[in-house]
C-alpha cells in the first residue's frame, strides 16, 4: 500500500512545525508543501520517501531544521544537489554536487572546503574527497563526497 504526503497540507499556509516522521509513507515530497511560508521545521524521518525533493522547498525561507533521514531521497538545494551512493565496498557516501551557473555556489564551495578543514565536531562529517573536471557538455563540475551520516544531514 502507498502512503503519500497528502497535497491538502499545502493550503495550511501558517504552519509552523510538520512532523511526518515514521509514517510509513512513501512516494515524493509534493511540490505543494513549498507553499508553506511559514513553516519552521518539517521532518519526514524514517519513511521510504523516494525521488527528488521538490525545487519549491527552496521557498522555505523560515525553515530551521528539515530532517529527512532513512529516506532514499535527492537532494537540492540553493547551490547544488545531494545525493545518497553506495561505494564497491559497500562504503554508504552522501555526495555533494554543486550547481556552478552562480558565483555565490563557488564561494559556498570554497567556505565548506575551509569548513571542513577546520572545524571538529560530532555532528560534522570529514570530505572523504573532492571531484573536480568537465561534464560531458564542457561545463566545470565540482562535488564533494562525504562519510553518510545516518541521521540524514549533510
Amino acid at each position: 500500500m502507498v502512503r503519500r504526503i497528502p497535497i491538502g497540507f499545502g493550503n495550511l499556509i501558517n504552519l509552523k512545525q510538520l512532523w511526518l516522521g515514521e509514517n510509513k509513507l512513501s512516494c515524493s515530497i509534493p511540490l505543494v508543501i513549498g507553499r508553506l511560508q511559514k513553516l519552521q521545521l518539517f521532518t519526514v524521518e524514517e519513511n521510504s520517501l523516494s525521488g527528488a525533493i521538490p525545487s519549491s522547498l527552496e521557498n522555505l525561507t523560515k525553515l530551521i531544521k528539515f530532517s529527512l533521514s532513512e529516506n532514499n531521497l535527492q537532494g537540492r538545494g540553493s547551490f547544488g544537489l545531494a545525493f545518497k551512493g553506495v561505494l564497491e565496498d559497500g562504503t554508504i557516501i552522501a555526495i555533494k554536487v554543486l550547481k556552478l551557473l552562480s558565483h555565490r555556489a563557488f564561494r559556498s564551495f570554497l567556505a565548506e572546503c575551509g569548513v571542513s578543514r577546520n572545524v571538529r565536531h560530532r555532528n560534522l562529517v570529514k570530505i572523504s574527497t573532492a571531484c573536480f573536471g568537465v561534464d560531458y557538455n564542457g561545463n566545470d563540475f565540482k562535488a564533494l563526497v562525504y562519510e553518510f551520516m545516518a541521521n540524514g544531514s549533510l
